[in-house]
C-alpha cells in the first residue's frame, strides 16, 4: 500500500492481482476505483503544473521594481522606497510561484486514471512503488495473455504477442521466439505450441 497527501486530501493505492486500487479522501467526499494493469501502459509521462498568472504577477511586480528604481536614481531620489517594496512583492509571488507547482506522473489510460505525485512522500518510495507496479503488472499481462495464447487462433495469439510487447511485458527476442513457436504449428512444423521441446 502506498499513501500520498496533498493539504486536505490523501490518496492511497493498493496493488491488487488484476490492477490499482485507488483510494481518494478529502474534507467533504471519498471515492475508490480500480485502474486495470491492461490499462496502464509500460511508460509514465512526467507533467507539471504551475500558476501562469503567478508568474506574469511575478514579472509584472520585478519589472515595475527595476522601472521605479531607474526613475528614482535618474530623478535623484535615491532614497525612494517604492523599488524595494516592489522588488519584496515580485520575491514573495515569485516563491508563491515555485511553492505551487505540482508535478505528477501521468500513466495515459482509459478512464479512470493513475495519476500520481512526482515525489510524495519521498523520490525513494515513489520509485519503490513504481517498481512494484511494473513488476505485478508485467507478471499479470503474462499470465492472462501469454498462458492462453495456445489455445487461440493464430492471428489472435500473434496479436496478443504484438500487445505485450507493446506494453513492455514481453521483450523483442521473447516476441520473436513465441511467434515462431505459434506460427510453425500452424504451418504444420513441428510440435504444437505448448509442447516442451527436448
Amino acid at each position: 500500500m502506498f499513501t500520498q497527501r496533498r493539504f486536505l486530501t490523501s490518496y492511497r493505492f493498493e496493488l491488487v492481482a488484476n490492477g490499482v486500487m485507488v483510494t481518494e479522501k478529502g474534507l467533504t467526499y471519498s471515492r475508490t476505483y480500480r485502474v486495470p494493469f491492461e490499462n496502464i501502459p509500460a511508460e509514465h509521462e512526467a507533467v507539471t503544473i504551475s500558476s501562469k498568472l503567478r508568474l506574469v504577477v511575478t514579472g509584472i511586480l520585478a519589472t515595475l521594481a527595476v522601472a521605479t528604481g531607474a526613475v528614482s536614481v535618474a530623478g535623484g531620489d535615491a532614497e525612494s522606497a517604492a523599488p524595494v517594496f516592489y522588488g519584496v512583492l515580485a520575491v514573495f509571488s515569485g516563491m508563491s510561484f515555485l511553492l505551487s507547482r505540482k508535478s505528477f506522473l501521468v500513466f495515459k489510460t482509459a478512464e479512470p486514471a493513475l495519476v500520481l505525485m512526482k515525489d510524495r512522500p519521498t523520490a525513494q518510495a515513489m520509485a519503490s512503488f513504481l517498481k512494484e507496479l511494473h513488476q505485478l503488472r508485467t507478471e499479470y499481462l503474462r499470465q492472462q495473455y501469454l498462458i492462453g495464447a495456445p489455445e487461440s487462433a493464430t492471428a489472435d495469439a500473434i496479436h496478443k504477442l504484438h500487445w505485450l510487447r507493446q506494453q513492455g511485458a514481453i521483450s523483442e527476442s521473447e516476441f520473436d521466439a513465441l511467434k515462431a513457436e505459434i506460427v510453425r504449428p500452424a504451418a504444420g512444423e513441428g510440435p504444437p505450441l505448448g509442447t516442451p521441446l527436448h
